[in-house]
């Protein structure tokens, strides 16, 4: 007979979980806010394990980072010693004809 173990979240675990995902999705935003700014998200390869830095100085966590660069607005530099590899990402630049760029989306065109 097979004995089942149930885990069920006590309020206290569900606080710590909700504390842990508020901290990182605020960092996640520090960072967007930031590369947002132009600062640049640099991957560093070292004997410690990778270093995620911005721009201007400030580190960046490893699980912030892997959220960030997964997002659809983030793109990569193309930088990176291989081919299909970056160590650098920034925020993709919108262009005036882009359809998702806020500015032309009320702009009318005209009959061609």
């Amino acid at each position: 007979m097979a004995r089942f173990i149930y885990c069920v979240p006590t309020p206290q675990s569900l606080r710590a979980n909700s504390r842990r995902l508020d901290r990182r999705l605020a960092s996640v935003s520090r960072v967007l806010t930031e590369l947002q700014l132009g600062a640049v998200l640099h991957l560093t390869h070292t004997r410690g394990g990778d270093v995620w830095t911005l721009s201007n100085g400030k580190f960046v966590s490893p699980g912030t980072a892997a959220m960030v660069i997964a997002r659809a607005d983030v793109e990569t530099m193309g930088d990176g010693l291989f081919a299909g590899t970056s160590q650098s990402f920034r925020m993709k630049r919108s262009t005036p004809d882009d359809p998702n760029n806020e500015a032309s989306a009320g702009r009318a065109t005209a009959p061609g």
